[in-house]
């Protein structure tokens, strides 16, 4: 049921499980749908206003588990939306609150804005997807989403207050797609807790053996920059498999 919680699959789990550091973590899709219109993104585009929401508040729901002792080890928003768009923000806002609220571990992913509580003492893990700084990336590829340099700064002036920072650095695209630095990149994350790195996946460009060995290098690179900053990391088990094999693996019906 949109809204209510349950334990996602796949990439998902994976994620969920590398940022909250739980085994069975759950998530709660607030919304399903979402305007930042990125490429490639398995959400689907819906315009303003037509995105759909639970019949039930996601909330309320979330907060009437605790109260019977549904208790998860930890909880993601989300994989259906952002969680900050205007229509699920108030909504999102008050399960983080919840969480917090009952010694649960919360994890956010967005490309918009953060929970914005401070003062909670490390229990939320805010995250924003960056995978490039350049104006040109994101005008074409995020064209409805906030500036990366811009949700950097929100997570930088968050990680200065002393809450817990995170960044997905996923999907990665090849040098065909994006013209960068990955060096000057991730110094620019350095102040972060964590950071997922994955492959750009489902286009021929990402999969060839050029692609194998650009990710291979990334990986690398990725990995020895978090190892010599003290950043605790993680490497998408489908980009690792794909370095060590040449090979995809196949998307689950």
């Amino acid at each position: 049921m949109l809204g209510k919680m349950y334990i996602p699959k796949g990439p998902a789990l994976e994620t969920a499980q590398q940022v909250l550091q739980a085994k069975f973590p759950k998530a709660i899709n607030v919304a399903w749908g979402c305007k930042n219109q990125c490429a490639g993104c398995y959400i689907p585009y819906t315009e303003p206003g037509k995105i759909r929401l639970p019949q039930k508040d996601p909330a309320h729901m979330f907060l009437g588990d605790i109260a019977r002792g549904n208790r998860p080890e930890g909880i993601f928003l989300c994989f259906a939306t952002d969680p900050f768009l205007n229509c699920n923000k108030e909504t999102s806002r008050k399960i983080v609150h919840y969480a917090i609220n009952n010694d649960i571990p919360v994890a956010t992913l967005s490309k918009i804005d953060v929970a914005g509580l401070t003062g909670v003492h490390h229990k939320a893990m805010n995250g924003m997807t960056i995978v490039s700084l350049d104006k040109k990336y994101w005008k074409k590829y995020e064209p409805y989403a906030k500036d990366p340099n811009v949700r950097l700064s929100i997570l930088e002036d968050l990680s200065n207050a002393g809450e817990k920072t995170w960044i997905s650095a996923e999907p990665y695209r090849t040098q065909e797609k994006v013209k960068q630095d990955m060096s000057a990149f991730l110094e620019k994350l350095k102040f972060v807790d964590f950071i997922i790195f994955g492959k750009q996946n489902y286009d021929k460009p990402s999969n060839t053996p050029e692609a194998r060995q650009f990710y291979e290098e990334s990986m690398n690179t990725f990995v020895d920059f978090c190892k010599s900053n003290s950043i605790r990391h993680w490497v998408k088990s489908g980009t690792r498999y794909f370095v060590e094999t040449g090979k995809v693996i196949e998307k689950k019906t």
